[in-house]
């Protein structure tokens, strides 16, 4: 079974493969890097309090948040009467570690099923921060504009693609 998954997330995937019978082959399809300049990230962070949600697509939008939290000397308290959504349980389990629960999570987990989640609790008006990969799709934020959000799609990380990965994959 390949494992496309980046290295760092990977080998857990791997070892319950292997676990079930399965001989896995890890190639990573991206590698997660920093960004050369966080300052929209972190200056997003210290406006924190004037959003009604911030919206986490992944573990690792939610691991360079807090990275930029942390480099900002804040914390979950920053959080206090904002709303968090997570794509699915592993996002909601790494804000979880954190100290926060999230108030949405979709049983699937892809951006279509989180807008559908999140219709009827985000209100015309909110203030919704996105933080994520650097080019994700659009789709999330031209869907939660149509529910009357006014959304802030801010890079938290970067992906790339691993060196050989390609090579190894054939």
């Amino acid at each position: 079974v390949l494992v496309t998954r980046a290295r760092a997330q990977a080998s857990a995937l791997a070892d319950l493969l292997s676990r079930e019978g399965a001989e896995p082959v890890e190639v990573p399809a991206i590698r997660i890097s920093p960004l050369a300049d966080d300052s929209p990230l972190r200056q997003r962070v210290q406006q924190l309090d004037s959003y009604q949600w911030v919206v986490f697509t992944s573990v690792n939008g939610v691991e360079a948040f807090w990275d930029a939290l942390d480099r900002e000397d804040r914390d979950a308290r920053a959080f206090a009467g904002v709303k968090v959504a997570a794509i699915g349980p592993a996002t909601a389990e790494a804000l979880l570690h954190r100290g926060l629960r999230a108030d949405a999570v979709p049983q699937e987990y892809v951006a279509e099923a989180l807008v559908t989640e999140l219709r009827g609790r985000v209100k015309q008006g909110d203030r919704v921060l996105l933080p994520r990969a650097e080019g994700s799709r659009p789709v999330l934020v031209d869907d939660l504009e149509s529910l009357g959000a006014s959304v802030d799609e801010v890079a938290a990380y970067g992906t790339v693609v691993p060196e050989g990965s390609q090579e190894k994959a054939l």
